[in-house]
């Protein structure tokens, strides 16, 4: 007799499976552990990129920050930046997730698994900057007003403010496509060397993952019970630390030319004039030109350190969430 399981699900049309809705709780739980252990870095990560020479060190950012600010100048914008990422990592996930569940199964790329992986990424990066960008505006700016002094806001509220009332809606969703060029690609480089990575430790083919979200493992007494499925924290600690910091490096240009556009505003100093690009092209042939080819790398080691600990520590507390939370929640 054929064995059901063998036949190519329709996971569109799946609705028995809740693998989205933990994602995005489990999400929502990891975004916010991850921002508040990392935002330091963060802040630091920011100061050196605005700098358009290679004169800013790690630690001479680090020490000028608290000799001029003190520890609170390291938590700037961290308010907005926890919050904030509360809806946008479960927007991120979830929607990952939902890319992954229905991009899997596709006819077309059927043996191309880390494409659709890197698809899904795409896809998740586009959806959260509808909430990543604002929070990321607000963020940034409170990061670096001491270093640009172009604009002065008391804390994250009024940065919002001010910002709508002289700059617009426009004002706070700066630079969105280039968050999309910038980030897009640095989430699908992410997803798909975390699922590669992934791959060492626990089985992570496509019909196991059906098997897994529809619970089949747990029924058919034919597959394999012991099947090595969910991965272990260490083991998921060390994949998303190897993910987050390979496509952190790999779209370092692209996250620089972002930043100096999500920072720059109309009324700017002479020092800013110099970071005000049209687009992402034309910004990465101003540094080029400019700054020249290292110039495209500038903070590239302080991009790694700042989004190394913050994808692992939230993808390995998404997953160590995503069992208990779908526990809970059959």
């Amino acid at each position: 007799m054929e064995n059901k399981h063998n036949d190519k699900p329709n996971l569109i049309t799946n609705k028995n499976d809740k693998v989205v809705l933990v994602s995005m709780i489990s999400g929502l739980l990891s975004g916010a552990i991850a921002k508040i252990i990392t935002h330091p870095i963060d802040t630091i990560k920011a100061k050196v990129q605005i700098e358009t020479k290679s004169t800013e060190k790690i630690s001479h950012a680090f020490s000028s920050t608290i000799k001029s600010e003190g520890i609170k100048g390291l938590y700037r914008g961290i308010g907005i930046s926890v919050f904030g990422s509360i809806p946008a990592c479960c927007l991120y996930f979830g929607t990952y997730e939902w890319a992954k569940k229905n991009l899997l199964f596709l006819n077309y790329l059927e043996n191309a698994e880390f494409l659709k992986y890197f698809i899904g990424g795409i896809i998740a990066e586009t959806v959260s900057c509808l909430i990543f960008v604002p929070v990321d505006i607000i963020k940034e700016r409170r990061q670096v007003q001491s270093k640009l002094n172009t604009y002065h806001y008391k804390n994250d509220f009024d940065a919002f403010r001010q910002i709508i009332k002289k700059e617009k809606i426009r004002g706070i969703y700066r630079a969105y496509g280039a968050t999309i060029v910038s980030f897009g690609p640095m989430s699908a480089f992410y997803f798909m060397f975390y699922e590669y990575f992934k791959g060492f430790f626990v089985k992570n083919d496509a019909k196991t993952y059906w098997n897994k979200i529809n619970k089949v493992i747990e029924k058919d007494e034919n597959l394999n019970e012991k099947i090595n499925i969910n991965i272990g924290f260490t083991q998921s600690l060390l994949c998303a630390s190897l993910a987050s910091g390979l496509s952190s490096y790999i779209t370092t240009p692209l996250d620089l030319v972002k930043f100096r556009m999500q920072v720059q505003r109309s009324d700017t100093s002479d020092h800013a004039k110099l970071l005000q690009y049209k687009n992402v092209v034309q910004g990465l042939i101003s540094i080029g030109y400019t700054e020249g080819f290292k110039g495209l790398f500038w903070g590239a080691t302080s991009r790694v350190f700042a989004y190394t600990p913050t994808g692992a520590i939230s993808m390995t507390v998404l997953e160590f969430f995503k069992p208990r939370i779908s526990k809970l929640i059959d």
